[in-house]
């Protein structure tokens, strides 16, 4: 039973990444390293308090092996559940009023989803994923990304709104 609700939590957590992690944009690029050193260190912490007997750790065994590969799956886990934690409070911390920016179109690409359509804004380059507007992946020079954003947090910023129009349009 405890097996079940841990896969329930990693399909909760990946869900919530889907729609959550790119919300927040223009954050220190400090901030990733911090949040992964910290879920290393937690895993680790956590893994050596369990099992009091990967202590006596050889890097040759199978079983080393597989408990390395568990530590980083386990680590990327514990780093997109602090990420989406702190877009939560990023998203919280937004001041009311939505500043909108035309932001140059850089590239995308197509999936089942959609249409990833990549912006640069502040020199940063950004993906969201839009239902229509392939032609604005074609012809990127006619089109522009007009962005609502809300400032928060670090000089960071959320998205309220996204849209792409063409240049003539403005």
């Amino acid at each position: 039973m405890k097996e079940i609700i841990k896969i329930l939590l990693v399909f909760i957590l990946v869900y919530f990444l889907r729609y959550m992690y790119d919300v927040v944009i223009n954050l220190p690029t400090y901030m990733d390293t911090t949040l992964f050193i910290i879920s290393v260190i937690v895993v680790v912490i956590y893994s050596f308090v369990k099992r009091k007997d990967y202590l006596d750790f050889n890097i040759i065994s199978l079983a080393s092996v597989f408990y390395l590969v568990g530590v980083a799956v386990f680590s990327g886990i514990v780093f997109f559940g602090l990420k989406i934690s702190l877009s939560l409070i990023f998203m919280f911390y937004a001041k009311p009023p939505v500043i909108y920016y035309d932001c140059k179109i850089v590239g995308g690409g197509y999936s089942r989803n959609g249409v990833s359509t990549d912006f640069e804004f502040n020199r940063r380059r950004y993906s969201r994923m839009t239902a229509v507007n392939e032609d604005a992946v074609e012809h990127k020079k006619d089109y522009v990304a007009e962005v609502g954003l809300k400032k928060t947090l670090l000089d960071s910023y959320y998205i309220v709104s996204f849209e792409i129009k063409r240049k003539d349009e403005k």
